[in-house]
């Protein structure tokens, strides 16, 4: 009979996709954020600290998101060097 138990490896790559997915979309959202930053900079004459506010808040907002894509991608590159005894 076939073990129901699915494959370590498989599990992490799947969870590394979703989470690489999740990063685009976070990455575009942050380009459209600062894009809009630099339009209202320019056009409000807002002081050039209001983009790196973006950058930062996106940074604190996200850290979570790229800390779970930088832990799972670790654990699939030592899972990939030493597979577990079946």
């Amino acid at each position: 009979m076939m073990s129901s138990t699915p494959d370590p490896i498989a599990v992490l790559e799947r969870a590394q996709r979703d989470l690489k997915r999740t990063l685009v979309g976070h990455a575009i959202f942050v380009g459209v954020c600062c894009m809009g930053a630099l339009l209202l900079r320019r056009f409000l004459r807002f002081p050039p600290l209001l983009a790196w506010t973006v950058y930062a808040v996106s940074l604190a907002v996200f850290s979570g998101d790229i800390a779970r894509w930088v832990w799972c991608s670790r654990k699939l590159n030592r899972l990939r060097e030493h597979p577990p005894a079946a």
